[in-house]
């Protein structure tokens, strides 16, 4: 692990999985802001990190409720006695972890307890409506980028730094990733844009270093979703049922046989299906007691400017 700056009183912790951002209030009061995933065997490493860096996060604010996002909030704010600040929904799926997995993820099998342990620390502070929140009188703006999550979030620090959490992956995470987690694809693709639209001076993702250039990023993220789809498309030449095309994703790009990985991959496949049955490139239709899909129209590319 270590420490890097990026402007003023912002920084990020980088380390294996998660970058999380730094930013100093006063004294050695921090916000930490999606400081990612650890576990009864590693914690004490990272705490031990903080401490012997006169780190003591006052706020830990999360982007999102995802696991290899806020499950470290749960060791952290039992050590520091931190506030803990979520996007609605998000906070009640962290609130409610076997409610997420039953009910969200459809995965009853997941044990949830060995996801979030300690699940019985809840968060602090709920973000609504707010378009910015005030901490020990600085001023975090709220930038709303769903899509990834339901209501995922991205937050911009007093030094004019974006934290776009898993809003977009950087160019490196995009060639180690079999298929991009995307709970809502016509929502994300607007976030896509969005970021576009906006004018800060650092990007920061949440599982790499700081994006220079981020046109470039956002539209090697944008072919990604394409080359999923098409692929789909391609399958559904002839028709498959849902279990059939996540079979064939699975045995094409090797997911694994990991159960956690599998259903994970099959829920963002599931969103791929639902984004191209609802734009009409493909239909669905019932035969023999199942439901298939079929190719119903060309797909084009979706591009980054809309």
């Amino acid at each position: 692990m270590k420490i890097q700056k990026i402007k003023g009183k912002t920084c990020i912790i980088l380390k294996k999985g998660v970058t999380t951002l730094l930013y100093k209030l006063k004294e050695n009061y921090y916000v930490l802001i999606d400081p990612g995933h650890l576990t009864d065997k590693n914690y004490k490493e990272y705490i031990d990190f903080l401490k012997d860096n006169n780190i003591f996060p006052k706020y830990i604010i999360c982007t999102h409720g995802h696991v290899d996002h806020a499950n470290a909030v749960l060791y952290i704010k039992k050590e520091f006695k931190s506030k803990v600040i979520m996007p609605e929904y998000e906070a009640y799926f962290f609130d409610n972890p076997k409610f997420y997995i039953e009910k969200v993820v459809r995965a009853k099998n997941i044990n949830y307890e060995s996801i979030y342990p300690n699940s019985d620390l809840k968060v602090d502070y709920i973000i609504r409506e707010e378009n910015e929140i005030e901490l020990e009188g600085e001023i975090f703006k709220v930038v709303r980028l769903p899509g990834h999550s339901f209501n995922h979030c991205g937050f911009a620090t007093p030094d004019d730094v974006l934290y776009l959490g898993d809003t977009i992956l950087s160019e490196d995470i995009i060639k180690k990733t079999k298929i991009p987690y995307i709970y809502d694809i016509e929502t994300d693709i607007k976030s896509k844009r969005k970021i576009l639209n906006l004018e800060y001076k650092h990007y920061i993702v949440s599982h790499n270093e700081e994006i220079k250039n981020i046109e470039k990023t956002i539209e090697k993220n944008v072919e990604f979703i394409n080359k999923i789809i098409l692929k789909i498309m391609n399958y559904l030449k002839s028709p498959m049922t849902y279990e059939d095309i996540t079979q064939k994703i699975n045995l094409e790009l090797g997911i694994g046989k990991s159960l956690l990985k599998y259903v994970i991959a099959e829920r963002s496949i599931k969103s791929f299906v639902y984004y191209l049955e609802k734009t009409n490139h493909i239909k669905s239709f019932i035969e023999d007691n199942k439901i298939y899909y079929k190719g119903n129209k060309e797909f084009k590319n979706i591009k980054i400017r809309g």
